[in-house]
């Protein structure tokens, strides 16, 4: 098996984003399903053959830069 970074970088950006939004109260249960609806419906155009890697990757980093800005630090 090779080392395949832009998956790395999927799986990372994944389970970031999960352990986020898992740890953020501030967020509203309402703002949390509907991220998390994004980040299934992200990860299942990858499965269908819908993206690339490459736009997952992308969208999924859209994605965390969105839940990091609505957390406050």
């Amino acid at each position: 098996m090779t080392h395949d970074p832009v998956l790395a970088d999927i799986l990372r950006a994944r389970l970031d984003i999960t352990t986020e939004l898992d740890a953020s109260p501030e967020l509203s249960l309402l703002d949390r399903a509907r991220l998390r609806l994004a980040l299934v419906a992200i990860l299942s155009d990858l499965d269908r053959g819908a993206a690339t890697r490459a736009d997952t990757a992308d969208a999924l980093e859209r994605l965390r830069r969105e839940v990091f800005t609505r957390v406050p630090a």
